[in-house]
């Protein structure tokens, strides 16, 4: 709606808000697999109960309970989080090498867990990549955005998402992030801090042009006044 009250009804002829999954369906609609299956949540219950029943006698850790429901609502959170982040069992594996002990033993397992839940989903849909996955993996040979793309309203990315902007920038694309930022070193502002050096190391190894613009609009009094006061006991009355 912002953008639309910015920009007028003109704004539909040129440009459209897009969310990281949308944006996979219109680069499904160019490169093909937009009828791919994409299972929802209870779908992917099923798959990982089946996945688990694969290997669940050769878990250590998570054999006893990889039958309960929150339990595995908790398993394939997890393993969807480790997805985002782009680590592979071999990570866990290499990790649990390092670790003694329970922490040993549960990464040995979450390792086994996300290899037969990928093999399921292959062997089930024919493609174990979530929708950030293929978009990623697929961005950078379509269109999709390629009159410039603007992002905003994050304070982070996955790395499945960043691979996504890497890709956008791979092609040649104008990328603009908008994050907010503090002035220094604020401890508020940390995330968005670490997120603008990893978008800014990216544009550098890629060779991009790197421009950082500084706004700073009027503020309300109200929003002065809460920035200022926020973390003082002893602050004035508004």
């Amino acid at each position: 709606r912002r953008p639309a009250a910015l920009c007028a009804p003109r704004l539909s002829l040129c440009g459209e808000v897009l969310s990281f999954t949308r944006m996979y369906n219109r680069a499904a609609v160019e490169l093909g697999g937009l009828a791919d299956p994409l299972p929802d949540k209870g779908g992917r219950l099923l798959l990982m109960a089946l996945a688990l029943e694969d290997v669940g006698p050769g878990l250590r850790r998570f054999g006893d309970r990889s039958r309960r429901a929150d339990f595995l609502r908790r398993l394939m959170a997890t393993a969807e989080e480790l997805q985002s982040a782009m680590t592979t069992p071999d990570d866990l594996r290499a990790a649990a090498e390092k670790a003694s002990g329970t922490i040993r033993e549960k990464l040995a397992d979450m390792a086994m867990v996300m290899e037969a839940w990928e093999a399921v989903q292959t062997r089930q849909l024919g493609d174990c990549r979530d929708a950030a996955a293929r978009l990623a993996d697929g961005i950078a040979d379509c269109t999709v955005g390629s009159g410039g793309v603007w992002v905003d309203g994050f304070t982070d990315f996955t790395a499945r998402e960043l691979a996504v902007l890497e890709g956008i920038l791979r092609r040649g694309t104008d990328l603009t992030v908008a994050l907010t930022l503090g002035e220094g070193e604020e401890e508020r502002f940390a995330v968005t801090e670490g997120t603008f050096r990893r978008l800014a190391d990216m544009a550098r190894r890629m060779g991009t042009e790197l421009r950082v613009e500084r706004l700073s609009p009027p503020e309300p009094d109200a929003i002065r006044y809460l920035a200022e006061h926020l973390d003082r006991d002893d602050g004035p009355r508004f």
